[in-house]
């Protein structure tokens, strides 16, 4: 057999770039990487500022004798930001209302930052203290006047017929 001619399977490819609209691409390209690393930076520093706030919080309430969990979260992109402070049940928050406008003075002047509202959460984690209900003052002071006014007070299970006979009594209009 002889070798044919392999000219004819070849071909020549010609590339040519628009130098201007490759140009634009990569400056398009170089902006939304710098968009996205502004972005990000941001974000870090939000974090950064919504860690500081609350250690702040925290710092604050311990000069006041108390120790309390907080944590702050940025709302309308930085500008303001909310505060959660969770803490045990203490009689001295009862007027949480009067320290949480004393709180947002203290980080307006401190960190010079608007804190719109403070939410607050009081858990009653009793199992996991190991102190009993009675051991805390101000829940034993609850508890009497509960009792006082409702006496003893129990919750229990009933049948779907003694709901039914006491959510519709018979007439008193009728007699039998």
């Amino acid at each position: 057999m002889e070798p044919t001619d392999t000219t004819g399977l070849f071909m020549t490819v010609n590339v040519t770039f628009n130098v201007p609209l490759l140009a634009v691409f990569i400056g398009v390209v170089a902006v939304l990487l710098v968009y996205a690393g502004a972005l990000r930076y941001r974000h870090r520093q939000l974090e950064h500022q919504e860690k500081a706030l609350a250690q702040l919080i925290i710092n604050y309430f311990r000069e006041h004798g108390q120790e309390v969990a907080a944590r702050c979260f940025a709302i309308l992109g930085g500008q303001r930001f909310v505060a959660v402070v969770e803490s045990p049940p203490v009689k001295r928050f009862r007027y949480s209302h009067i320290i949480e406008s004393s709180l947002i003075q203290h980080l307006l002047k401190t960190a010079d930052v608007e804190v719109d509202k403070v939410y607050w959460r009081f858990p009653l984690a009793w199992e996991n203290s190991g102190r009993a209900r009675d051991d805390d003052p101000y829940i034993a002071e609850g508890q009497v006047l509960l009792e006082k006014t409702l006496g003893n007070y129990q919750v229990e299970e009933d049948s779907w017929d003694s709901y039914e006979k006491a959510s519709h009594p018979p007439d008193r209009d009728q007699t039998p």
